[in-house]
């Protein structure tokens, strides 16, 4: 399964537009030509938190550490 991108939020109000117009799922995905699955993930996240917007992802933590990039930097330094 190959993921292209992720949806904006107008794409997504679009998705929810047309489903509270009374479109089918199937209607949804030809016209914007999204996925069948796409625009059913979409509709049923807004069901349970009434939210169009993706949350924000958390990012990797970093291996190194301020106080630690310091130190590397000095012993590279004095060498």
């Amino acid at each position: 399964m190959v993921k292209i991108k992720e949806l904006t939020d107008f794409e997504r109000e679009k998705v929810i537009g047309y489903y509270e117009a009374g479109d089918t799922e199937k209607a949804i995905s030809e016209k914007t030509g999204y996925g069948k699955t796409t625009i059913h993930n979409i509709i049923i996240k807004y069901h349970k938190t009434g939210a169009i917007t993706v949350a924000p992802r958390s990012s990797r933590l970093k291996k190194l550490t301020v106080r630690d990039i310091r130190h590397l930097k000095a012993i590279i330094t004095k060498n």
